[in-house]
């Protein structure tokens, strides 16, 4: 754009939804990356916010598909490092939210505060938003500079529904974790290939089977879990033990138990500990049988050797003459 008008026009093209106009001024290479200005921050300090964080944050659905196929960046920020999914995350746009992770927005970024678009949403009282957020993955443990969770953040908030959402959804990971904690690499190596997970060169492998296992389980209800546990063919005592160790969240306890059902064994089975041996007088055993030399026995300790007699100090005459 040549004019600072036509900037204007294109930036109120988009806050306002025009599409026609907006389709206008991009074929006449208007800047699908432009910045407005004009909009401050409460301490009066420019926001700088992209034309797509504009027309995220006015549910401009439509502009925001236009800009995205123009080129605009989808993981932009502002003066204060939020982006676009951040704003329509705030707002509860989920609409809009939608079509930006499927343009691969950075789902967990912070901005300059430490603030994913999970505390966004969360701090806001965006039940359906943190809800497709939550089943997109999101890291509900995240923390931002002052130590504080989403679920801190809708807590301070009074956000009773969400911090119930966020608890159970940490919960889960934490049931999926918990299990994967107690596996050797080679073990999850092998729960990798069972359930055909990809594996990017130098990642984490127990937190990426977290995130399946997560998925696998987050939104689903209770009763097709136990559908699931069933065709796993889980003897029913065990199933009503899993049901039992979370009385108000029995949805945890099938998370564990199939988890554990999905992980593959070794074969490793430990040694029995040896029993103790019976000592006699001297460190001497009490069998009169002479113990085979083995690796794995183990020996009774040997008595100290007798210290050597002492020296006596008169077996050398001295060397003096005495006379008679």
């Amino acid at each position: 754009m040549a004019t600072k008008a036509n900037r204007l026009t294109f930036l109120d093209a988009v806050r306002r939804g025009r599409t026609d106009q907006v389709d206008q001024l991009l074929r006449a290479r208007a800047y699908p990356e432009d910045v407005d200005e004009n909009v401050l921050d409460w301490t009066g300090e420019p926001l700088r916010p992209t034309v797509l964080m504009l027309a995220a944050a006015n549910a401009q659905q439509v502009c925001v598909e236009r800009l995205l196929q123009s080129g605009a960046q989808v993981n932009g920020t502002n003066a204060v490092g939020r982006t676009a999914l951040h704003i329509a995350a705030e707002k509860g746009h989920v609409p809009v939210a939608k079509r930006l992770l499927h343009a691969s927005a950075d789902l967990d970024s912070n901005d300059l505060k430490g603030n994913t678009p999970l505390h966004r949403s969360a701090c806001n009282g965006r039940q359906e938003m943190t809800r497709v957020l939550l089943a997109m993955l999101a890291e509900v443990d995240s923390k931002d500079k002052r130590g504080q969770s989403a679920m801190d953040q809708a807590r301070d908030r009074g956000q009773t529904k969400i911090v119930e959402m966020l608890a159970e959804a940490s919960a889960e990971k934490a049931a999926a974790h918990v299990q994967l904690c107690v596996m050797n690499r080679q073990q999850l190596l092998l729960v990798a290939k069972r359930v055909d997970l990809q594996m990017p060169p130098d990642s984490d492998l127990r937190e990426l089977l977290t995130q399946h296992f997560v998925g696998r389980f987050r939104g689903r209800q209770t009763s097709e879990l136990i559908q699931e546990a069933q065709a796993m063919r889980v003897k029913q005592d065990v199933m009503d033990e899993a049901m039992q160790e979370f009385e108000n969240r029995p949805k945890l306890g099938l998370i564990k138990l199939l988890v554990s059902q999905t992980s593959v064994p070794t074969g490793y089975v430990a040694p029995p500990p040896m029993p103790p041996i019976q000592l006699g007088p001297l460190g001497t055993k009490m069998d009169d049988k002479k113990p085979k030399d083995s690796g794995n026995s183990v020996t009774s300790p040997r008595p100290p050797p007798p210290p050597p007699p002492p020296v006596s100090t008169h077996s050398h005459q001295s060397p003096r003459l005495v006379k008679a």
